[in-house]
């Protein structure tokens, strides 16, 4: 219900509250007898058929121009028995986020406040509180990303032995992903890899090897009874191989030759007639430091083999001439020495 005022209905402020009172009562109002307050924003008057909310700036000049019932109430005097509801201050600036970057999940939240006392309820008779929440909040989604450091997720099982027979390494993975590094994190630190021996406890082949050929025997005439040692006669030497290590029915070396035979002349420590051969290279300085660090170099006697047959037996293999004979050349074409010394240059000293 809504009730105006006629003209002749507008107080002032030389009315008494006697006055004010007898105008409601006559409006069929029961108000409750009190002070008129001198500047309020908002007045809540309650008789028995409604609340009278008056809106004035100032009562300078008027009564309050409205008069209806519901809706919000205001500023009265507590000693007049007035309700007075509670209204919203404003928002405080936003607090500081929860957190500086944003973690991996919930993203972090920052909060302002409001307060419902502007005016606050009454206590008596009590006022209505504020309606809605205090508090507010708003994710942070103008922060930085949170570095998220790797984690090692489990161990795999390891793997099956690989070898039918011995012995292998069996494997064992992980993976840095739990979590994965993100935004700058660290990797995972340590080996994302592991190993186990397995025996399968069964011998495996092992297929043979040729050893080395042994040292040339001496070399002899094939029959006994004849010395060819420095002589123009033809004879045989040989040498031989093993095949090793053949276990576990493994193969054997393949070829057929464990024994080799070759036609030889035995000049060992024989003399023949030979020219000289030219100097050989220089040797590397010895020893490699110091102001007594020389170098040598040689010239042999290279022996004379053309009378000797270069085949040998029906075959006609090729002759070789076993050891070595020691050369005839007599006195060098220069006269000079077979052996040459000199002391080496620009050597670093012996530290």
């Amino acid at each position: 219900m809504t009730i105006r005022f006629s003209r002749k209905n507008i107080l002032t402020l030389d009315h008494t509250m006697e006055m004010v009172k007898s105008k409601f009562q006559g409006l069929g109002l029961n108000p409750f007898p009190c002070r008129l307050p001198q500047v309020p924003s908002l007045l809540s008057y309650t008789g028995n058929l409604m609340h009278l909310w008056v809106f004035p700036n100032t009562f300078t000049s008027s009564f309050p121009q409205k008069i209806h019932s519901g809706g919000n109430s205001c500023v009265a005097e507590d000693d007049c028995g007035l309700r007075v509801d509670g209204f919203w201050s404003g928002w405080s600036v936003w607090g500081e986020c929860s957190s500086s970057c944003i973690p991996e999940g919930p993203a972090p939240v920052r909060a302002r406040h409001r307060f419902c006392s502007n005016p606050a309820p009454s206590s008596s008779p009590p006022g209505n509180s504020c309606p809605g929440d205090g508090t507010e909040t708003e994710t942070c989604n103008h922060l930085p990303h949170c570095a998220v450091d790797g984690g090692w997720g489990s161990w795999s099982a390891f793997s099956s032995c690989p070898v039918t027979c011995g012995v292998g390494l069996q494997v064992s993975v992980r993976r840095c992903d739990s979590p994965a590094p993100k935004h700058g994190g660290q990797p995972c630190a340590g080996e994302g890899r592991r190993t186990s021996v397995c025996n399968t406890n069964v011998h495996c082949p092992v297929d043979g090897v040729w050893s080395q050929w042994s040292e040339w025997a001496p070399c002899r005439y094939p029959f006994r009874g004849k010395d060819i040692h420095c002589q123009k006669i033809g004879g045989s030497q040989s040498r031989e191989r093993s095949c090793l290590h053949r276990a576990h029915k493994g193969t054997i070396c393949s070829g057929e030759a464990l024994t080799e035979t070759r036609v030889c002349y035995d000049v060992d420590k024989c003399y023949l007639k030979g020219t000289w051969d030219g100097w050989d290279q220089w040797s590397l300085c010895s020893p490699a430091c110091g102001e007594r660090s020389q170098r040598f170099r040689m010239r042999a006697c290279k022996p004379d083999y053309s009378k000797y047959s270069p085949t040998i037996g029906r075959q006609r293999e090729e002759a070789t001439f076993f050891g070595k004979p020691l050369g005839d050349c007599g006195p060098t074409p220069d006269g000079g020495s077979k052996f040459e010394v000199q002391p080496c240059l620009n050597v670093p000293p012996c530290t």
